[in-house]
């Protein structure tokens, strides 16, 4: 007897059936027609879920409110990190040209000056801002016209406009730096002194001051350099980026150490006298005054006032 040939299933189409046939006239499948895939219902994927938590894996990210979704690999959603538009707010109470420090809620009480707007300044000015002390108002320059910006910080005139004789509204700081020995910083700073103008203390946010040190009033120290305990500095010095002066040193007003200048401990420098960019000085050295160290020179002996010391060792060539 003959043996029957087994009836397909009924959900899969026989080759006479006219949507199989279709099918396979579009070309768009060879196999059988399945049902349409639906999502599990919502109690179905929270138990998902929890399976998911309980075997350390990370269930499907939940929304961020303010950013937007996008779907990842698998069909879920992750949140996206894009930068949203900035919101404009105007300067707090005592904000200066950039709105800061006043729109930062510390209580500025003083606005400062600064005097000069050459390459000195801008580094002055990343002090100042280092800091929420001060509010920033502008520079004053002869050699600048009104409106220019030194780093977005407007002139607003000459000296003359610090010279009235009207009663000091700013503290200022002194923009002006240096090259050599001499008493051009002096001059500037003692004058606005005699009209009763002061001058603060900068110190730069990454600057290291240690314990018991000493700094005269507009002293500057800015970034990176280093200032070690019981140094004394007088009035309107400059310890520039990364200059070091070891413990126990005594530096004389209007003095500057130029970026990577070392000063060993015990140091004894003069008025007005510049140690020059990376130089050394070993520890115990007496520098007189108006001195000039050149760049990269080591100091081994002594140096007289006046003098300009340059080399390795450290030689006398003028003054």
């Amino acid at each position: 007897m003959p043996r029957r040939r087994p009836r397909a299933p009924a959900d899969r189409g026989a080759p006479g059936d006219p949507l199989e046939l279709l099918a396979l006239h579009a070309g768009r499948r060879r196999g059988p027609l399945r049902p349409e895939r639906r999502h599990p219902p919502p109690a179905t994927r929270r138990a998902r879920d929890r399976d998911a938590a309980d075997l350390g894996a990370e269930p499907p990210a939940a929304a961020v409110p303010g950013l937007p979704r996008v779907p990842d690999r698998e069909g879920g959603a992750l949140p996206r990190a894009e930068r949203e538009p900035a919101v404009q707010r105007g300067p707090g109470p005592g904000a200066g040209s950039r709105g800061r420090p006043g729109d930062q809620g510390t209580g500025v009480t003083k606005t400062l000056i600064v005097v000069g707007g050459g390459g000195h300044a801008k580094v002055l000015i990343d002090a100042i801002r280092s800091g929420a002390e001060y509010d920033l108002v502008g520079i004053v320059d002869a050699r600048l016209p009104v409106g220019h910006r030194v780093l977005d910080v407007p002139v607003i005139g000459s000296d003359d406009l610090l010279l009235r004789g009207e009663p000091p509204r700013s503290v200022l700081a002194l923009g002006v730096g240096s090259i050599r020995g001499g008493d051009r910083r002096k001059r500037l700073h003692d004058r606005f002194r005699e009209l009763a103008y002061e001058f603060p203390v900068i110190r730069h946010a990454r600057a290291t001051v240690g314990p018991g040190v000493r700094l005269g009033d507009g002293t500057q120290v800015m970034a990176g350099a280093v200032v070690q305990p019981d140094t004394s500095l007088g009035p309107n010095c400059i310890v520039n980026t990364a200059a070091v002066i070891e413990h126990d040193c005594t530096i004389a007003g209007h003095c500057q150490a130029a970026p990577g200048a070392v000063l060993g401990g015990g140091v004894v420098v003069g008025e007005c006298s510049f140690i020059g960019l990376g130089a050394r000085v070993l520890p115990g050295i007496r520098i007189g005054c108006h001195v000039t160290v050149g760049a990269g020179a080591v100091v081994v002996h002594d140096v007289e006032d006046g003098a300009t010391v340059v080399g390795v060792p450290a030689r006398r060539i003028a003054g």
